[in-house]
């Protein structure tokens, strides 16, 4: 979905490599956080199956090709708006 996301958006190669590397950057930091707090909290098996699948799902499914979508509209919205002003 994020790869079909930023096509369709117009996001340019060189941006969505980037983005994508800050992507797992945050979404590795943000697992490493979940299974630190799991570990030491000893939570119920429901809620730590929950945290362990819903989580990077949410970020990898969701959020991930939300943002990116997103960034295009807008890139694209600035690139629109700075050609018809120069024109």
């Amino acid at each position: 979905p994020l790869c079909l996301c930023s096509g369709i958006a117009g996001a340019k190669p060189s941006s969505f490599f980037l983005g994508t590397c800050a992507g797992a950057l945050l979404s590795i930091s943000c697992q490493l956080l979940v299974g630190s707090v799991l570990r030491n909290a000893r939570p119920n098996t429901y809620i730590a199956t929950l945290a362990l699948v819903a989580v990077p799902t949410l970020i990898g499914n969701v959020i991930g090709p939300l943002s990116v979508t997103i960034s295009g509209y807008l890139l694209r919205r600035k690139v629109e708006g700075v050609s018809t002003t120069t024109t």
